[in-house]
């Protein structure tokens, strides 16, 4: 009888969204269709079941004899003790990844996530968050972004955090994206609120109530505690120094139903683009443009859909990274399947980038 009234209520909820997202106009049509799976090894073995989140990708000019490098974290499971990020290097075609090693292991308290990648001067640099760590807790704050330099034969960690968040939820640095503009370094993120302090109870009771209130009211999108207030600019003139905080600036041209979650930046003729993961579960895909290197605008078509992805046995989409090389566009996303929803794998896939900016716009 559970079984049956819960396969009603999954049923239902179903076709009340098919309704309001008809009404109010969620994007349906995608630009992807397929993609193609990735693998990452350690050696012949698979770390965490080969679970990979939060990828990463960037192209080095032979950075220790590699042009293409990926940094990642599994997360397999939800277990936050395994989201330790690794370093991995392309070998063969850029669907199969080596790992070179792993940047930072797991912590007494607290966890790693949302490494980030960048090639400067011949040096690579890592960067990741640590989360309510003993590092970031005794400094008075709930999280840091830390980084490592790797040089050609030798590798450095800086001990203290360039950018730190005090707030335990509000965080204006979530999924950061370092980039080189002139003689500066600027960090992306996005600036989101997890949770509202009003609906935060010390009974247990109340906040059980409020949890499920909050859960039932977001998957009939009538509220949603999380808010994504836009994308937040860190600058530094050093590239692992400490970064000052410029604003928060919304995603113009957003749809109403999507709640930006992870993002990653990439350039190309002068412009700045965004890849955007709307939500924090069963995400689209988009992409967002800006000409100033400030304001993005989002486009309407989606790169990939959840809903469409279903059809190919994928869903619970998640943190996006792209490169654009020789005018190719490089999009790599974790996925779940829709049977074994612990395990997230690498998928990808490549447009000419010209094209796609053609189709996005209706042209």
């Amino acid at each position: 009888m559970i079984r049956f009234l819960s396969k009603m209520l999954r049923k239902l909820l179903y076709i009340y969204r098919v309704c309001i997202y008809s009404i109010f106009g969620k994007p349906t049509d995608c630009i992807v269709k397929k993609l193609n799976k990735c693998e990452v090894l350690n050696g012949n073995k698979l770390i965490c079941n080969g679970d990979v989140v939060h990828p990463c990708v960037r192209k080095s000019l032979g950075f220790r004899g590699k042009e293409w490098w990926l940094t990642y974290t599994p997360y397999y499971a939800a277990d936050e003790n395994v989201e330790n990020p690794y370093l991995c290097y392309s070998i063969g075609d850029l669907d199969s990844w080596q790992v070179f090693e792993q940047v930072k292991g797991a912590h007494v308290e607290g966890y790693n996530s949302d490494p980030s990648l960048l090639f400067d001067n011949d040096n690579c640099y890592i960067f990741w968050r640590e989360n309510h760590t003993r590092t970031v807790l005794e400094r008075g704050f709930q999280r840091g972004i830390f980084v490592k330099k790797y040089t050609s034969d030798t590798s450095v960690e800086m001990h203290q955090p360039i950018i730190e968040s005090k707030d335990l939820y509000i965080d204006p640095a979530v999924s950061p994206c370092f980039i080189k503009i002139g003689d500066s370094y600027r960090c992306y993120a996005m600036h989101l609120r997890f949770k509202n302090e009003k609906f935060i109870f010390k009974n247990r009771f109340l906040n059980k109530f409020s949890n499920v209130f909050l859960a039932f009211s977001s998957a009939l999108h009538i509220y949603n505690q999380t808010i994504s207030y836009g994308i937040s600019i860190y600058e530094s003139k050093n590239v692992d120094g400490n970064y000052k905080y410029w604003g928060t600036y919304k995603i113009s041209n957003i749809n109403c139903f999507y709640t930006p979650w992870h993002c990653d930046f990439f350039e190309w003729k002068n412009n700045l683009y965004a890849v955007i993961q709307t939500s924090q579960c069963n995400a689209d895909i988009i992409l967002a443009e800006s000409t100033d290197y400030i304001h993005f605008k989002a486009f309407q078509k989606p790169l990939i859909t959840n809903s469409e992805m279903q059809k190919c046995g994928l869903t619970g989409f998640y943190k996006p990274t792209a490169v654009v090389d020789k005018g190719i566009f490089y999009l790599y996303v974790s996925a779940q399947s829709c049977n074994n929803r612990k395990l997230n794998q690498l998928y990808s896939c490549s447009y000419n980038f010209d094209e796609l900016l053609n189709k996005l716009r209706g042209e």
